[in-house]
Formats: C-alpha cells, sequence, structure tokens
C-alpha cells in the first residue's frame, strides 16, 4: 500500500491511547497513533515495519477505525453470537 493511510479523529485515538489497559487494544492504538503523527514523513509499510505488523493487518485496522471507531479495533472480530464470537476461531475453546 504505498497510498498515504489517513486516520479520523487522530485526537480520539490519542486520547483512547492514553486510556487504553488492553495491550492488543494498545498496539493498535498506537499503529493508529503513528499513522495519523507521521503519515507526511513515513508510508505506512515503514511504520509497520517499526512496530513488526504486517501491512495487511494495520489496513484492516485502519479500515475498521473508520468504519466503526474504537469499538472496531477494540473488539476486531465479528460479533455474532455469544461470547465465543468475540474471539478468532483460532483461540475458541471447545
Amino acid at each position: 500500500m504505498d497510498r498515504k493511510a489517513t486516520i479520523p479523529n487522530p485526537e480520539l485515538v490519542e486520547r483512547r491511547l492514553e486510556q487504553a489497559v488492553d495491550p492488543d487494544v494498545r498496539v493498535r492504538l498506537l499503529l493508529l497513533n503513528l499513522v495519523a503523527k507521521l503519515d507526511r514523513h513515513f508510508k505506512l509499510a515503514e511504520i509497520c515495519d517499526l512496530l513488526k505488523i504486517p501491512v495487511s493487518t494495520a489496513s484492516v485496522w485502519i479500515r475498521r477505525w473508520r468504519e466503526e471507531g474504537y469499538e472496531g479495533i477494540a473488539h476486531p472480530w465479528p460479533t455474532t453470537g455469544g461470547p465465543l464470537e468475540r474471539h478468532p476461531p483460532w483461540t475458541r475453546r471447545i
């Protein structure tokens, strides 16, 4: 992805980052915050390299933030059923 990734509501990203306690959510918010602040200087791939996050994953997080805001990255997998549905299939207990 060579084009610039824009993050809507960067001030909300920063505020949520300060409040987040879940380490997975913090990583997602950190990526969004860096993209928002450094997009003039670095490509998305370069920021992903620094954080050791695949560009495809970062693109999903950015899209989820744009479409659903904080809820999209706090619960990145669709919730179609009960509590088991909140986790990716490979982490579910059967």
